[in-house]
Order: structure tokens, then C-alpha cells, then sequence
């Protein structure tokens, strides 16, 4: 006796179907993944560190042993990165240095071994740091004990001329960074 196999075809071209459907399904899911975009405009903005010395210089046309002149330095981040900012000052003649006291280096700032003054915190875009210095004041006496008159201080035609650095600073971690951290930065310069 012969079976019949009429109910086996419909099941057939349905399973057919469905795999069909099943991969048409899948390639256009894959190619709707694969082709799905989402354009972005990303703006890069430069960064700059920027430095400005602002002095303010007084000097007296007549100076006398004992009298200061006011030269007040501080230095202002005009970029728009927080930086570390270290100075440098170096009298133009060694007549005048030997002539004038120990500079009085400010409040925030530390000599470093290499001749140059840093200042101990970060200075963010349009901050101004403490003074580096405020007036330099003239001996009454050489270190030999010999007496500075106003005519030897007449005489010097030098300054005091003011060289100063900026790197970008990249805080370690949240918080007021150290002292130590803040020189640390200039290491390899």
C-alpha cells in the first residue's frame, strides 16, 4: 500500500520558507548593523601655555646706599592650560649684584638647584602668582665692609632682567598638589 505523502509537502515548503525568512532576516539585520552610522563633529581646540611677565619699576634717578628700589615681578598664565612657572633672575652686570643685597625672593616661590625659582602651586589660565620679588635694595656696605657711596651707584647702568618659563601641569590626582609634585613636573627640562 502506498502512503500518502500529500501532507509532507506542505510542511517541506514551509520549512523552506522559514529558513529563508530566517537567513533574508539575518543578512538584512547584519547589513543594517554593519551600514548604521552616526556622524559626530568633534572640535579639538589647541591648548596653549602662555606666559606674561607684569613688572612694576621704580627707580630712584638718585640712589643712596641703603635705599630700596622698588621692582615688583609676578607672572600671570595668559593660556588657557593650567601650568607650573619657574623664573630666573639675572643682573646684567656683576657691578650691580655686587652692590645690592641678597634678593628677597617672595612668599609661594623656592630656589631650585639649577639657579631658578619656582613657584610651589599651579597657576590656572588667568591667574597671577605672588610676587617673585618686591624691590632690591642697595648695601650701605660691600661684603669686604668697605662703604658704598652714591656716586658708585650712579655710576651702574644695569638691571635686573627677569627670564621666566611655563609647562603645562597634568594633576597626578584630585586636590592641591605638593610642593614636591610641582617641581617634580619641570624634571627632564
Amino acid at each position: 500500500m502506498k502512503k500518502d505523502h500529500g501532507l509532507r509537502l506542505p510542511w517541506i515548503v514551509m520549512i523552506i520558507s522559514v529558513i529563508i525568512a530566517v537567513i533574508t532576516i539575518s543578512i538584512g539585520l547584519t547589513a543594517a548593523y554593519l551600514t548604521d552610522r552616526d556622524d559626530e563633529i568633534n572640535v579639538l581646540k589647541e591648548g596653549e601655555t602662555v606666559i606674561e611677565i607684569a613688572e612694576t619699576f621704580s627707580p630712584d634717578p638718585d640712589p643712596e646706599p641703603g635705599d630700596a628700589a622698588v621692582k615688583v615681578v609676578r607672572i600671570t598664565n595668559t593660556g588657557n592650560l593650567t601650568c607650573t612657572i619657574r623664573a630666573r633672575l639675572v643682573f646684567t652686570d656683576d657691578a650691580l649684584e655686587k652692590i645690592t643685597q641678597p634678593l628677597e625672593i617672595g612668599e609661594g616661590w623656592t630656589e631650585g638647584a639649577d639657579g631658578f625659582y619656582y613657584y610651589l602651586r599651579p597657576v590656572d589660565p588667568g591667574e597671577t602668582t605672588k610676587p617673585l620679588i618686591e624691590r632690591v635694595v642697595f648695601r650701605r656696605f660691600y661684603e669686604d665692609g668697605t662703604p658704598v657711596t652714591a656716586q658708585e651707584l650712579g655710576k651702574i647702568d644695569a638691571g635686573l632682567m627677569v627670564y621666566s618659563e611655563a609647562l603645562e601641569f597634568v594633576r597626578d590626582e584630585a586636590g592641591e598638589p605638593t610642593a614636591e609634585e610641582v617641581i617634580r613636573n619641570w624634571s627632564g627640562y
